[in-house]
Formats: C-alpha cells, structure tokens, sequence
C-alpha cells in the first residue's frame, strides 16, 4: 500500500504537519480525520511576494531589485522594481524575515519557494521554519537552499516527499531565520581558534618583530615554550575541524577545507622545527587571516527570496528560470527601452509644478535613490516645488560650469570646493536668504568654517568627521599599560611608545595635514592670521607643533604608510589615530575583535593652567548652490529641507538599512548625528570629543599651504633638514601664492 501521512508531532493544535510514514494503522487514522474532522479544498493556492514582509528582525532587509528573469514578480523591462528582498542583507544569524498567510479554509499546504542563491559558491544555505512561532518538527531547524547559478523552485520536503502543513482558516504568520545549521559547532569551536592563533602571532611578534631575521636562532622552544604547546594544542582542534566538516559535506577536499588545512600544516612546520619559525612568520599571519575570512564566509547565509507558495495542490505553480525564447524576448526588450530611458535622472517627476530645482549627486545611485525618495516623501508636494535629481559622474562639475550648463543645487562637495568656485563667482553666497541663521544653528562652528569667508557662506554642511584614537583593549592589557596613559601626548610618547617598540609594536599616525593640525591646536597654534591673508606656518606654537610631529617619525620610528585595518585586526598596531568613520569598517570586515577594541578621545596636549586640550580636526563635506540657478529661492527651500534635522535623520537611518553598518552616515546635523545608534559608550566618546573639534579655513591660495606642508614634511623627516629653516621658506612660498591670489580675486 503507498504510504500516506502521519502527525509530525507538533504541540500547537493549530499546525499540524504530516509527513509519509508506513504504517496502517497511521494511514486509516489519517484518513478518517482529513475525511470527516478536516476539509480542503482542492487546488487553493497563495502567493506571497517576498518584498511583501510583514516583519523583519534588521531595517538593512530592505527590498531588492531583479531585472534578469521575466519571471520574478513584479517584473518589467522599463522600470525598476523592488520585487525580491534578502540577498546579501539576509545572512547573519539569528535575521528573520516573516510574512503573514491568510488561509482560504482549512486543510493541508505545501510550502514553495522562488529563490536565487548564487553567492556561497557550491555551498548551501540554511533557514530555520517558523509557523505562528513554533517549529513545525526537527527537520525545519534548518532547511537547506543549495547554490545555484539563477532563480530556482523548491518545495518543502525531503527528496520527492513534500511536507504538508496543517492550516486553520484565516491568519497565520510563517518566519524565516538564518541559522548555521550544521555548520554552527564549526564555526564557535573556529572563532575561538582565529582568536588563540592571534594571541600566538602577537607572542611570536613581541619577540622577532615585523621584520624577523630568518638566519637567526631565536630559541623559541626556551623562550616560550607555553606557546609552543599551545600551537600543537591549536594543530589537534584544527585537525578535529577538518574532519567534521568533511562529515558534514561528505568530501574530503574543497574550499571549506582549504585554509584549515593550510593553517594546520603551517602549526605543524613551525612545532617540528622551531628554528623555522621566524622564516615562517609571514605565512602563519597570512594564513590566520584566510582562517578568519572563512569564518566570516561560513557564518553567512545569503538567501533572495522573489516569492512564497502556500499551495493545496499537488504540484505547487512555481518556476525557476523561464525558457529561452522568453529570457531572449525580455533582453531584446530591456536593450530598445534603453535608448529612451535618461539613467541619469533618478525618478524625475512628470507633475507640473509651479517651480523647479535641477540637483546634481556625485556619489552613488544607492544615495540617490533615497534622496529621490525622501524628496518625493516629504518635500516636492509640501513645497510645490519640483526637483530633477541627477546623479552625475566625478569631475562633471567643472566643465559643466565652464559650458554654463551646470544644475542648480550641487551635493556632497569636497571641504575644499566650495570656496574654490565662490571666489571665482560660481556659487551663490547663501547669508542673504531669510533663515539663514537659523539654518545655520542645525550644526557646530566647526562645520561652517571651511565654508565661511569674512561674513559670507558659501555652503551648508551635509557631514562631518573628525580623528578618535582607537586601541585594542586585550593587548594593552597585555602590555599592562594603563588607559590614563592615553590621555595626553606626554603620557603616550613618555609610557606607551617605549612599550610599543620594546615589543614590535606600533602607533598609527598618518602624517596628513590633519594629524599636523590636532597637535598645532593644541599647542595654541593657528594657520592663518585673523584677515586670512598670510600663514603662521613658522610660528614659534608651530615649529614646536612641527617638531614634535616630526620626531614620532624621526626618533621613534613610527610607520609612514600602513593599511590601519589590517594591522589593527591582528594587533601588530594597537593603538592608532584614525578618523571615527574607521569604526563602521571594523564593525563590518573584523568582527573576531569584537569586544577587544574601543574609541576614546584623541591624546590631549597640558596647558599652562593644567587643564588638558585634546583638539581634534574636523573634515567637512557640503552643498552648494550655483550661480546660474535659474530659480534660487526654489533651490534654497531645497537646502534648507535638505540639511533640516528630520531630512537629515530619515537619510541617514534609511541609508544605513539599505548598505549596512560600513555605510552609517556622520551627518553634520547635530540633532541627526545624535540619533545614530552605537555599540558600547561609542556615543558618549563621540559626543565628549567633539566639543573640542576645530577646523582649518579655506582661503584664496589655500592648496599651497598642505603642498607645502607636505614639502617641509619630507624635507624634516626624510632629508633631515632643520625645522625652523624649512618652515621659514614654506611660510614665504605660501604667502607669496595667497597673495597673488587675492590679487587675482580682486580681494584685496
């Protein structure tokens, strides 16, 4: 007799999965119960589009758009349409998605899906079944969806055997978690390894340095002989590793296996013959580094969904990929409207409107989209003013001023623009619009600096940035050096420098204007005198500035150029000053130090008072508007829209749900810069150094003085010239260049 379903054993009365089994006496059972107690109607089926979510567990679930397959749902081959959501968003564990189920009538339902999982190459991605919150039965803690290069179509169930779900009529909610799945041992018991490997690195470090010398006999096996052990401990659990994982795929090669296995064999090297160990070194860092990327490539779990099928049929109305006639049809489609279509204008409204504003983006089509929604959201009908919203390739500006061509309204323009084009009348000067001052209030001084000349501004900001220090709370710990230490410059070049170096390690101070400037601050320095027409580059505040900036490079050997995320990921620099935008980076590429890091206040100089001055620099980006706008009220409602408090909030939490945390926008607004949510005090360190930030002025001539303040840089560090000569002659070659300048302007 063929085999027909018995009750999974579900506790809620209100799901009931069935499942074949072989018994009879089931079946009869079975038979009775669906027959009299239970009824369905055949062929009931529902759709569900996957962007349709009821709930998500992270707003970077955001919908998604697929224009390959005349099959996704929506689809078209003129528009773009948000038809699919997941992707390469849904992949941690422990994200959700759900969708609400409204059942036509009691019965039992298949469960179809339309997926595409083409990212984990070979590999298989796992989900976790909810229905009305329970978990229908074991196998649904993870449900395997396998790679493939396109859509697919998969039916719930176990080979030919589909699962049937038992449904009340009415609501019901169905939940799709990321989970590891098998894989969730793997990665807890590697995660811990990736961090004990570290620690065996930095040990190795502390005693060759960066640079071993692979003819010298270093002795490890009587200098660290705990770590040696260590090391064949760390080469078992990696074989353990290896081995279950080939378990689980049922291989015993691939990429999965790869990096453990090249790590392993390195261990092994490294134990049988210690003298090797230096020659070594390198590869067991890169190695380490492969170790932790298949981590974070094992963890994730990417999964598209274009829809859901909640079926009473027998065979569920789902496609994968359509036919080839049909996929030729839509390309040829795609490829003549693509002669119509202006990409550059992001959704152009077709409504008439009393005014209008021409906007040029330079950045990307993902912040374009959210502007061009917010716009539509909450400004074109409130104000009555339309915005052509155009995204714009890098350097387009220039010659589209030069052509008198240019838009109205210009976003997201370097700190050194704006002031560039105003002196040679290209930008509006913003301080005759009524409100001016109150929209200049949104923001600090700091932000309106690089902006301002005299009485005018010239651009309203849009971000603002500016330098934290960051360093890794285990190794310091290590080094037992104290978190006081960090407070000033005194106690970082008196007690944690000397530290540093005994052990190989580093402090990460770019030498940029920037960093110059925090330490000039702090020592009461200034750039420009008060009519900005001449550098005080060669003050005595600046040669004392300049010399001590010089001697981080000079007499402690401080590294000129590094890749701050990786030495900061592996410890080889624990302490660093970088700007506070570095910490959407680390949050997202080195997960593994989550918790053994953290940001504080730049070093601060000691005053004459005893107070501690701890300037930091600020790098601001903004809007312009041009000359030429053809309408100039309608392009500053624009502005003033754009920087509000709300405008600025709504862009930055929607930009962050749609590329994540490495994108978490630092508005120059305060109230929205205050809105953004951080791990740990990360707010309280951002908001207490910011009182302190300052900002360099733009002036007529102004690219003069960072050329040469890189001249004298190299000059002092490199060449070993004297400070205070090379300054004297860079102070005469910039204000020579200021002064031809505002002859030039007619500024004088």
């Amino acid at each position: 007799m063929q085999a027909l379903f018995t009750d999974a054993g579900t506790t809620d009365p209100t799901i009931t999965c069935y499942r074949y089994t072989d018994s009879i006496a089931s079946n009869v059972y079975f038979l009775l119960h669906f027959c009299i107690l239970r009824k369905l109607k055949s062929g009931s089926e529902l759709t569900i589009e996957g962007e349709k979510a009821s709930g998500k567990s992270d707003a970077t679930m955001y919908p998604l758009n697929d224009r390959t397959s005349p099959l996704t749902v929506p689809s078209s081959y003129m528009q773009i349409k948000n038809n699919t959501i997941g992707g390469s968003k849904w992949v941690q564990p422990g994200q959700w998605i759900e969708w609400d189920v409204d059942a036509p009538t009691d019965g039992l339902y298949s469960i179809s899906f339309r997926y595409r999982q083409n990212i984990k190459n070979n590999g298989v991605s796992y989900r976790k079944l909810y229905i009305d919150g329970e978990i229908p039965f074991e196998e649904a803690q993870a449900i395997e969806f396998p790679y493939g290069s396109g859509f697919q179509a998969m039916t719930l169930g176990d080979g030919d055997e589909q699962w049937q779900f038992y449904l009340d009529e009415g609501m019901h909610t169905l939940r799709l978690e990321v989970t590891a799945g098998e894989f969730s041992e793997i990665i807890s018991m590697t995660d811990k390894t990736v961090l004990e490997l570290n620690a065996v690195y930095r040990t190795i470090l502390m005693i060759t340095g960066p640079s071993p010398d692979i003819y010298r006999d270093y002795s490890f096996n009587k200098m660290i002989p705990e770590t040696i052990e260590q090391m064949s401990d760390l080469a078992a659990r990696l074989g353990e590793i290896d081995q279950f994982i080939s378990q689980i795929t049922g291989s015993d090669s691939g990429q999965d296996t790869a990096a453990i296995r090249r790590i392993k064999r390195n261990l092994e090297d490294m134990i049988d013959d210690d003298a090797t160990i230096a020659e070594r070194l390198n590869d067991f860092q890169n190695n380490i580094s492969s170790l932790a990327a298949w981590v974070l490539d094992a963890k994730e779990q990417p999964l598209e969904l274009d829809y859901i099928v909640v079926s009473g049929k027998d065979e569920p109305e789902v496609a994968g990929e359509a036919g080839f006639f049909a996929n030729a049809k839509f390309q040829l489609m795609q490829f003549i409207v693509s002669f119509f279509i202006d990409y550059n204008i992001i959704g152009d409204s077709e409504n008439a409107y009393e005014q209008s504003s021409t906007v040029w983006i330079q950045t990307g089509r993902d912040q374009a989209q959210v502007i061009r929604g917010l716009i539509n959201e909450s400004f074109t009908d409130d104000k009555n003013i339309n915005i052509n919203l155009q995204l714009v390739a890098m350097g387009s500006l220039l010659p589209a001023v030069i052509a008198n061509l240019g838009p109205d309204c210009v976003l997201q323009l370097a700190q050194n623009e704006p002031l560039n084009y105003a002196f040679r009348g290209a930008v509006v000067d913003l301080s005759q619009f009524d409100g001016v001052e109150s929209v200049k209030s949104r923001f600090s001084e700091s932000a309106l600096i690089p902006f301002s000349y005299e009485d005018h501004i010239y651009a309203l900001p849009e971000s603002q940035s500016f330098q934290m220090l960051f360093y890794r709370k285990d190794i310091l710990a290590d080094l037992q050096i104290r978190e006081t230490d960090l407070d000033t410059w005194d106690g970082i070049l008196k007690s944690v420098l000397p530290e540093l170096q005994k052990n190989y390690l580093s402090f990460g101070l770019l030498p940029a204007m920037n960093n110059y400037a925090v330490l000039m601050y702090q020592n009461q320095g200034t750039l420009y005198n008060g009519t900005s027409d001449a550098t005080l580059l060669n003050s005595i505040e600046n040669v004392k500035a300049f010399t001590m900036f010089a001697e981080l490079y000079t007499d402690y050997q401080q590294p000129i150029a590094f890749d701050f995320a990786n030495r900061f990921r592996t410890g080889q620099m624990p302490l660093a000053v970088m700007d506070f935008t570095a910490y959407n980076q680390l949050s997202v590429f080195a997960p593994e130090i989550k918790g053994l890091w953290g940001v504080r206040k730049v070093p601060g100089t000691i005053q004459e008072d005893g107070s501690i001055d701890y300037s930091a620099v600020s790098t601001v980006i903004g809007c312009v508007m041009m000359s030429g706008a053809k309408d100039k009220q309608a392009t500053w409602e624009f502005m003033n829209w754009w920087t509000s408090d709300e405008t600025q909030t709504a862009y930055g939490r929607n930009l962050e749900s749609i590329m994540g945390t490495a994108a978490r926008y630092n508005s120059a607004n305060l109230t929205a810069f205050s809105s953004l949510t951080w791990d740990g005090d990360m707010g309280e360190q951002l908001q207490d150094q910011r009182q302190y930030v300052r900002a360099i002025p733009e002036v007529p001539g102004g690219y003069y003085t960072t050329r040469y303040f890189d001249f004298a840089y190299r000059d002092v560090v490199i060449n070993g010239y004297e400070v205070r000569e090379i300054l004297d002659n860079s102070t005469k070659q910039i204000n020579a260049e200021i002064t031809t300048k505002r002859e030039e302007f007619k500024l004088d």
